[in-house]
């Protein structure tokens, strides 16, 4: 309730200890992970955007030698454009990380709940986030049979036929 996501995982992880089978606890861990992916996701945009307008433009002209290559190289500017890449990537692989973790938590929760058609939903929209196709196709897979007439029904089938295209795609 304050706001300390890190806390909160924690504190959850140490509840899921001691009670291995509290199907609360996983879906509230599950959601904080991806929380937090969200939000390292939008730090990554944020950062990106913040790069470009940081990014030195040409103040000076540049001289180019025989070579080809400038005379006065831009340090500064390499060096801005280093460190945004650099808090870039690692945003957007704590993103990455985060989003896994909620794989997992949502796996753990399927097998506590192996016929409830949201925690289907919920993994499957988690592993596509991920890349993790294999996982995403057999969750949706699942929730169609469990709901066939849910009213995302019509939804889920659009991204099973998006995922397997891709699947095909990238192994063929």
């Amino acid at each position: 309730t304050e706001g300390n996501t890190a806390e909160a995982i924690l504190a959850l992880n140490t509840a899921i200890d001691l009670k291995p089978k509290d199907e609360t606890a996983y879906r509230e861990l599950a959601g904080l992970h991806m929380t937090r992916a969200t939000e390292r996701q939008r730090e990554a945009q944020l950062l990106q955007v913040r790069a470009l307008f940081r990014a030195p433009s040409q103040g000076f002209p540049s001289l180019v030698g025989s070579s080809g290559q400038s005379v006065f190289p831009d340090e500064i500017g390499s060096a801005v454009t280093t460190e945004a890449s650099t808090q870039i990537n690692q945003a957007l692989q704590d993103a990455q990380t985060e989003a896994t973790l909620a794989v997992d938590a949502y796996k753990r929760l399927v097998a506590l709940q192996p016929h409830d058609p949201n925690v289907q939903l919920e993994l499957a929209q988690a592993a596509q986030q991920v890349g993790d196709a294999a996982t995403a196709i057999t969750a949706y897979e699942t929730f169609l049979k469990l709901a066939p007439d849910d009213p995302s029904a019509g939804v889920v089938r659009q991204q099973l036929k998006q995922l397997r295209a891709a699947l095909a795609s990238s192994s063929g």
